[in-house]
């Protein structure tokens, strides 16, 4: 806790807390076990890169966090009040609620298992994904997404979506 410049590779991580207001930290082909939920909160510049990540509620109120080739097996709670979000070639399932008031996200090519995805969020670019998520993007600001799929119902409501090129959603199937 309360730490920084801090590189973990190859580790495995069990305990809670891990990167708890921790100034700029690296996890690079590192596991987080189920037990090691919430383990990375209020920090700033945090960045997985190859991780396995099975617990849930990661990333609550940090600011710079960078996703890459990551899987997620149970994303719960995760990214909540955030800042600052680029997931990049990742997995992320069981992810109920992902992203609930984050703000300023890239995402290029994510597959995302989960409902109520990104609600409440401003400033979302959603590239060369696949989202399996009902009622996603919830009261949204500012969203623009390429040749993406997304599957569920009441997508989007009360937000405004630049949509550009080919993007497939239930809803648009059903009314045409």
């Amino acid at each position: 806790k309360e730490s920084g410049n801090i590189e973990a590779y190859d580790c495995t991580f069990e305990g809670k807390y891990v990167f708890w207001g921790c100034k700029k930290f690296l996890a690079c082909k590192c596991r987080f076990e189920t037990s090691a939920r919430s383990s990375l909160w209020y920090s700033k510049e945090g960045r997985l890169v190859d991780c396995l990540v099975d617990a849930p509620k990661m990333f609550r109120r940090m600011q710079g966090i960078e996703v890459q080739n990551c899987h997620f097996t149970n994303a719960l709670e995760t990214l909540w009040d955030c800042d600052h979000v680029d997931i990049r070639n990742s997995e992320i399932l069981n992810a109920d609620y992902l992203g609930m008031r984050t703000d300023n996200i890239y995402i290029d090519h994510l597959h995302l298992e989960g409902n109520y995805a990104f609600q409440y969020s401003k400033n979302v670019e959603i590239k060369n994904s696949l989202l399996n998520s009902k009622d996603a993007l919830w009261d949204c600001e500012n969203v623009t997404i390429t040749d993406c799929e997304i599957n569920g119902k009441l997508m989007s409501m009360g937000m405004m979506v630049t949509i550009n090129q080919s993007i497939d959603s239930d809803r648009d199937r059903k009314s045409g």
